[in-house]
């Protein structure tokens, strides 16, 4: 299973590559690779921003974190806050994922 989300993550990456061309007016990030962010290059092409989903489970990995700080400029909750993430027994309520999530999009300022 997080094989695939893996897959599509960086396939989701590589779909957005050839839709954007670098524009004079795009400054370097300070991502690893020293270039303008997929998000930067679509904020410069009009676009209010280019997401990604995630949860505990993608965030568990440094690697995986590094990646959607320095590339994209919008989270959205893989499952975490869904009903039964967030209810798993009726009446009963738990928000730790979803907690995670929120925490480091704060940290990211999207």
């Amino acid at each position: 299973m997080m094989m695939k989300k893996l897959f599509f993550f960086a396939a989701s990456l590589v779909a957005a590559a050839p839709c954007v061309q670098r524009s004079d007016n795009i400054t370097d990030s300070d991502n690893a690779s020293g270039t303008a962010s997929i998000n930067e290059l679509f904020v410069a092409k009009g676009k209010k921003y280019y997401g990604t989903i995630t949860d505990p489970g993608l965030l568990s990995s440094e690697q995986n974190a590094e990646v959607i700080k320095s590339y994209f400029g919008q989270l959205t909750p893989e499952n975490s806050m869904k009903w039964d993430a967030t209810e798993g027994t009726q009446g009963q309520f738990t928000f730790d994922n979803a907690d995670t999530v929120v925490s480091f999009a704060e940290e990211m300022a999207c």
